[in-house]
Formats: C-alpha cells, sequence, structure tokens
C-alpha cells in the first residue's frame, strides 16, 4: 500500500500512508492483549489456570494514543506509556477468581526518567558517532570506478550497525531494569506484594548475549532467547505478604486462540 501510494499518487502519499499505519499501531494494540490473554489461560498453577478480563479493542485505541504521543515527544513519554499501557494488563490479571491489582502510583516510586534520559542522550550521540566515523570510512572505502559497493564496504556496514546495536544495548540495560522493578512494584494480589531483584549490568549481560545469540545463528536461537529470558526474570522475582491460594476457584477456559497477531508483528508476550 505504500508503494502504490508512492508511485500512483506521491503528492497525496501522506493521506494514504498515515492512516495505514494507524492501523499498523492499533493492530499492535490489539495484539498485545490477545497473547498476554491467551498467555495467562494456558498458564496454571496448583491446579487453577489463569485469567485476563478487559476488552482488546479498549486497550488498542489506548495503545495507538500513547504511540502518537512517543512520536511527537520524541519517544520522552515512553516511560509514561510503559507503565500505562501495563495498567489494564495486570488489572484485567485473575489467579482463578483472585484478582490482580495495579497501584500506579506505587509504580512510580520507582523512578524511570533518569535512566532513560541516559538511553535517549546516549543513543543520540552515539548515532551521530557512528554516522560520521562511517560517513569517513566509507568514501575511502568505495570504489573509485565501479558502479556497486565492494564486498568490504557492505561488511563494514554491517559491522557498524552491529557494534551501533551493542552500544544501544549497553545504553538501554538501566532502562530496562528500571521498567522491571517499576512494573513489579506496582503488582500486588491481596495482600502480596512483587518486586525485582535487578540491576542493570545483569540487565547487559542479558541483552548482549540474546543479541550475539540472535545475530550469530541468524535467528535460529530465538526459542533458546525466549528462554532464557523468562528463566532470568523468574529466578529475579521476589514476593511478600500471604494469599489464600487454596480458596482460589478455577477461572473460566480461555480463548482457543490469540497469539497469532501478536507473533506475525514480532512482539514477545514475555
Amino acid at each position: 500500500m505504500v508503494f502504490t501510494a508512492q508511485f500512483l499518487a506521491p503528492q497525496l502519499a501522506f493521506l494514504i500512508i498515515l492512516p495505514v499505519y494507524l492501523v499498523l499501531f492499533y493492530l499492535m494494540g490489539f495484539g498485545r492483549f490477545t497473547a498476554f490473554r491467551y498467555l495467562a489461560s494456558r498458564t496454571h498453577w496448583r491446579g487453577v489456570r489463569f485469567a485476563l478480563t478487559g476488552s482488546p479493542w479498549r486497550y488498542a485505541w489506548s495503545y495507538i494514543g500513547y504511540m502518537l504521543l512517543n512520536v511527537i515527544t520524541l519517544g520522552w513519554f515512553a516511560p509514561a506509556a510503559q507503565r500505562r499501557l501495563a495498567a489494564p494488563l495486570w488489572n484485567g490479571l485473575r489467579f482463578g477468581d483472585r484478582e490482580f491489582k495495579f497501584d500506579i502510583d506505587r509504580a512510580r516510586k520507582v523512578g524511570l526518567y533518569g535512566p532513560f534520559t541516559v538511553f535517549w542522550l546516549g543513543g543520540v550521540v552515539s548515532y551521530f558517532v557512528f554516522m560520521g566515523v562511517a560517513i569517513a570510512l566509507a568514501g575511502d572505502m568505495m570504489p573509485k570506478t565501479a558502479s556497486e559497493p565492494s564486498l568490504a564496504f557492505i561488511a563494514f556496514v554491517y559491522a557498524a550497525i552491529l557494534a551501533w546495536a551493542v552500544v544501544l544495548s549497553v545504553l538501554s540495560a538501566p532502562y530496562q531494569a528500571a521498567i522491571l522493578r517499576t512494573l513489579a512494584a506496582g503488582i500486588t494480589l491481596e495482600d502480596a506484594r512483587f518486586s525485582f531483584k535487578v540491576g542493570w549490568l545483569e540487565m547487559a549481560g542479558l541483552v548482549l548475549t540474546n543479541l550475539a545469540l540472535v545475530t550469530f545463528t541468524l535467528g535460529f536461537l530465538t526459542p533458546v532467547m525466549e528462554a532464557r529470558t523468562a528463566k532470568f526474570l523468574i529466578r529475579r522475582l521476589r514476593s511478600e505478604g500471604e494469599v489464600d491460594l487454596a480458596a482460589a476457584r478455577q477461572a473460566e477456559r480461555g480463548p482457543r486462540m490469540g497469539e497469532g497477531l501478536a507473533d506475525a508483528f514480532g512482539m514477545a508476550t514475555v
């Protein structure tokens, strides 16, 4: 659709392309909710299944609104959006008939904008540094007479992209760790409170090794990456307080399908 708009009506391309992207954002929000609901319905503990209530249609509208705010603010609304998008998911989660709650005020006690500022500014600075170095070196590596780039030049471009990805992974680690801590801080189940004990160094190690697994195996070890990430999270999850688990009644059986849309967009549910 984007190609057709550019080819047939370039002067109207923006009017055609914008609705397409809005629909895509809406579908991504819808897919995130339905995938979380599907995952919850397939998760059992002590013989009792989890469930998710709420409307994926309403969640999708919130998702598209927050994504537009992210674009308008050049990404600076992202930390607030993370918490607000988590609220309807965790407020709608049930363990049998026992209700989870998400206290956004408790979640806000864990700061996000400090590590996000490091990530945002570091990403911008590193981008211009890498672009400047790449342009300077590319001029020497490009053949003067050949019409196509050399193999060495192509290898250099991919190496530069990989190096920048490594830098971004390290810069984003404090922010990713803070997201885990702030979301866990907001989640309650009756008298139980949760927390994540994870620092930026541990998170950086996880992100870098996951990046290596996916990159150097051309994506074949993506399932391994997802499994080790889940193990990493569960090992660092802590809880305190009491819940009468024995009194939990079985939840209704969940939907037969629902993870495919998020999978098509490459969105992880964990």
